[in-house]
């Protein structure tokens, strides 16, 4: 019951914000603590991924590391080069 709220509260707080346009607005928008009770970005969150679909690029940030926070992601693939098909 509380990831509902979270994901609730989460989603109220991006609702507030114009649509994101660019790799930095989403993950300007998934590293938001502005909501001391109900934080899209917690400590505890495990694991945070954006894709950039214009790129095929698959980024992703962990172990209390923020998108948005200046570090490098720990994994990044670009998806149109990953699978041979």
């Amino acid at each position: 019951m509380l990831t509902f709220f979270l994901s609730l509260f989460g989603q109220a707080t991006v609702d507030l914000l114009p649509p994101p346009r660019t790799f930095a607005d989403v993950a300007s928008r998934l590293s938001d603590d502005s909501d001391t009770d109900y934080p899209i970005f917690r400590a505890m969150t495990i694991a945070s991924f954006v894709l950039d679909g214009s790129t095929g690029e698959l980024s992703v940030w962990c172990c209390g590391a923020a998108p948005a926070s200046g570090a490098a992601p720990i994994y990044r693939w670009n998806l149109h080069s990953f699978f041979d098909w």
